[in-house]
């Protein structure tokens, strides 16, 4: 899969192994992950960006992959699209609701209204940064969502770009 050495599902020990177990069974661990395990502390880092968002950050787990499946597709990196998808599926999401995501968060993306517009803010940003104004911010906190809460979105969905290019640079041609 990649030109460097890593670390396969079936090989993975110690830490290495707890990290792929947070996947689903049925997926298993994006082989970005399995990429960052050529390098122990850049695996780490990600580890520890993991550990934040599943268990510190305010948004929910669908809503995380639904902002990983929105910068993937804007960034086209197709293992992150396929990936993310493939856990928003698994939760009942259908093709035209993750069309949605990318195409129309605030109006067609399957959650509640408040999640929908942390997708739609995430989008805006992405697509132009310098758009985005106090107001934005405002309407997200009206909504119930903290400042905190849209820069750990934000943040997410700007991270996407580093999976996709790195998948793409290491991976076999």
């Amino acid at each position: 899969m990649f030109l460097i050495d890593y670390v396969t599902p079936e090989n993975a020990e110690g830490e290495i192994a707890e990290v792929y177990d947070l996947f689903p069974k049925q997926i298993g661990p994006v082989g970005f992950i399995q990429l960052l395990t050529a390098s122990p502390g850049v695996f780490n880092v990600q580890r520890t960006l993991m550990d934040y968002m599943f268990n510190k950050s305010n948004i929910n787990y669908d809503v995380l992959s639904a902002i990983r499946f929105l910068a993937a597709s804007l960034n086209n990196h197709p293992m992150c699209i396929n990936f993310n998808s493939a856990l928003l599926k698994a939760a009942g999401v259908t093709d035209d609701e993750l069309a949605s995501v990318v195409n129309d968060p605030l109006q067609g993306a399957p959650f509640e209204l408040k999640d929908r517009m942390l997708l739609a803010f995430v989008k805006k940003g992405l697509i132009d940064p310098s758009s985005i104004t106090r107001e934005d911010i405002d309407e997200l906190i009206t909504a119930g969502w903290t400042e905190k809460d849209a820069l750990d979105a934000m943040y997410l969905g700007c991270y996407m770009a580093i999976p996709g290019k790195l998948s793409a640079i290491f991976s076999k041609k």
